[in-house]
């Protein structure tokens, strides 16, 4: 058969000529399908990277609030002793051997702190008790949970926290309740 000669059922030097076309448009067709899926899968990457941090973040808040309402509890069940968990707690390292000792706010205490080193990074954290409206048997306590976050990046890339701080941020937690 010619090559310039019309297929069956096609009339027209256009429609001949289509075939030859057609190849080329494809694969531009393709190559421009492989570019855009391959953007969303970088997109979809990115996504996935900026998932896992917030789920750390998370994280990490869950267990600030959990170690908070852990010490309070303590307090509560020791509430004679209530005065005696004051104080600034500064980080410790972690001790999985862990084993209580001494008397019950000492026990409690190194328990929580050691707890806030297992859990969080750089953990460390603060009580204020005081007596509530001149009543001996009532307490306010407030609790402080600080620990150490890797800084977060906006879309940009760039930092969002001032060019002064380091690569890391402070996060915290304060709880105040009634014992």
């Amino acid at each position: 058969m010619d090559a310039g000669a019309p297929r069956l059922g096609c009339r027209s030097r256009l429609c001949a000529d289509r075939g030859v076309h057609a190849r080329g448009f494809t694969l531009i067709e393709v190559l421009i399908a492989v570019v855009v899926l391959s953007l969303g899968l970088l997109g979809l990457a990115a996504l996935q990277g900026a998932t896992l941090t917030l789920t750390k973040s998370s994280f990490h808040r869950t267990q600030a609030v959990n170690l908070a309402y852990e010490i309070t509890d303590q307090m509560r069940a020791n509430r004679a002793s209530a005065l005696d968990y004051a104080g600034d707690y500064g980080a410790v390292t972690c001790n999985t051997e862990f084993a209580r000792g001494g008397s019950l706010v000492t026990a409690d205490l190194a328990e929580w702190r050691n707890a806030l080193a297992c859990h969080l990074p750089s953990g460390s954290g603060s009580i204020a008790v005081t007596n509530v409206a001149g009543d001996t048997r009532r307490f306010e306590a407030t609790v402080q949970v600080l620990w150490v976050e890797a800084r977060l990046r906006n879309e940009e890339g760039a930092d969002q926290l001032s060019p002064d701080e380091d690569d890391h941020t402070r996060r915290q937690i304060i709880f105040a309740t009634e014992l």
